[in-house]
């Protein structure tokens, strides 16, 4: 039993439909400034870091689970701060990530 109509399209490649509209993941040039950020009881999950104007992103210390719930919250921080405009600076305040987490002080990169 052979048929000859094609049961998929040629063209399999992906196609972009969507982007997330958050910060730029890459810094646009000149400084940046970077926050750690702990659980409750200390442990240091990675840094939250923003140059200032257009982007911002996520840099985790490790791959475990609990650094990528902190990523996927983390990343939820930022992309609700860029929806209401707030530049990049904003996602370093701590009272963001309060109080299921803790972001300490700002350092220069």
């Amino acid at each position: 039993m052979t048929s000859n109509t094609k049961r998929f399209t040629d063209n399999l490649a992906p196609r972009l439909v969507a982007t997330a509209a958050t910060y730029d993941p890459a810094p646009a040039g000149g400084p940046a400034r970077r926050a750690p950020l702990s659980t409750r009881a200390g442990e240091r999950l990675g840094w939250v870091w923003a140059d200032g104007g257009r982007a911002a992103g996520w840099l985790p210390d490790a791959a475990t689970p609990a650094g990528a719930r902190a990523g996927a919250y983390v990343w939820r921080v930022l992309a609700a701060a860029y929806h209401r405009g707030d530049p990049s600076s904003r996602v370093l305040d701590p009272a963001l990530y309060a109080p299921l987490y803790h972001l300490g002080a700002p350092v220069d990169v």
